[in-house]
């Protein structure tokens, strides 16, 4: 914009900051700053990662005279669960314990069956373990979060986990007839869907031995 922001809208964005001091004296560059711009962006990576960046620029007109900059990134990214992939020996130890596992390294995009990348070596552990053990099926269950209505999360569920599959058949050569999707949405929660954490953890895939 050719409009400068003016100084109330300095005052009102940076009054709680600490500025940098000048080098000649105590005082700080927008101290009484003027002919002020300012300009915040977004940018979302393909990793996920959300990248914030403000930018303000103005004239020192008390100390220095000369125009003065503040840049200030912020970079966030999903909240760490603590979940972790496993690998195929991990897969056949819980499937021989319990009957099933839980997989956490199979990611979709949002409201979406479209596998991410990061999916690939997941997916690839899966087909070895299905190598390794030619006689084992299993039914690939997918289970969301309670966001959204019921019908709908059956829906993606069941979609998400047809999607699984569908990789493991044609990118991993596992035969079809071995593997079955299904998908039971919110029905069998492991943590809370009160919270960020506990909806997280409840969105995953599950193998079960058939």
């Amino acid at each position: 914009s050719d409009e400068e922001c003016g100084f109330l809208f300095h005052w009102l964005l940076y009054k709680d900051k600490k500025m940098i001091k000048t080098t000649k004296t105590s005082g700080s560059a927008f101290d009484v700053p003027q002919d002020i711009r300012y300009l915040s962006a977004k940018k979302t990576t393909e990793d996920g990662t959300v990248i914030h960046v403000s930018l303000l620029v103005a004239i020192d007109s008390i100390w220095t005279k000369k125009p003065v900059t503040l840049l200030e990134v912020v970079e966030s990214k999903s909240m760490d669960t603590g979940m972790v992939s496993v690998n195929a020996e991990a897969m056949a130890e819980g499937i021989d314990a319990t009957g099933h596992i839980a997989i956490y390294g199979i990611y979709f995009d949002t409201d979406s069956d479209n596998l991410k990348v990061e999916s690939d070596s997941t997916l690839e552990e899966i087909g070895k373990l299905l190598s390794d053990r030619p006689s084992l099926k299993l039914l690939v269950v997918g289970h969301t979060d309670s966001q959204g209505g019921y019908d709908y999360n059956i829906g993606l569920s069941q979609r998400r986990a047809a999607a699984a599959v569908k990789a493991l058949t044609q990118r991993f050569g596992i035969d079809a007839t071995r593997l079955k999707p299904a998908g039971v949405g919110y029905l069998s929660p492991v943590a809370t869907n009160d919270t960020a954490d506990g909806r997280a953890q409840n969105r995953r895939v599950e193998l079960v031995k058939n």
